[in-house]
């Protein structure tokens, strides 16, 4: 988690896509992530990356409970 006061400067983005470039430097050819409906801000992070939507599930629990919330889910290939 990182702290209000460093949101909206673009770590994040340069982060992920330090890990995207990681993960495809070491075989992986695809590339899947998800966040919750509610917070569009990861969404901006994922599009900025090249990441695709590629649609909606409800399969993932909220953090620390086992009730089913909405997410995007959003894909990259190599």
């Amino acid at each position: 988690m990182l702290y209000k006061k460093y949101w909206a400067k673009g770590y994040v983005t340069e982060a992920y896509k330090a890990v995207i470039d990681e993960l495809f430097r070491n075989g992986f050819t695809k590339i899947i992530a998800k966040h919750h409906v509610d917070n569009p801000a990861s969404g901006r992070v994922m599009e900025k990356c090249a990441i695709n939507f590629v649609g909606y599930d409800k399969s993932v629990a909220k953090w620390g409970s086992d009730e089913l919330c909405d997410v995007k889910l959003y894909e990259l290939l190599k």
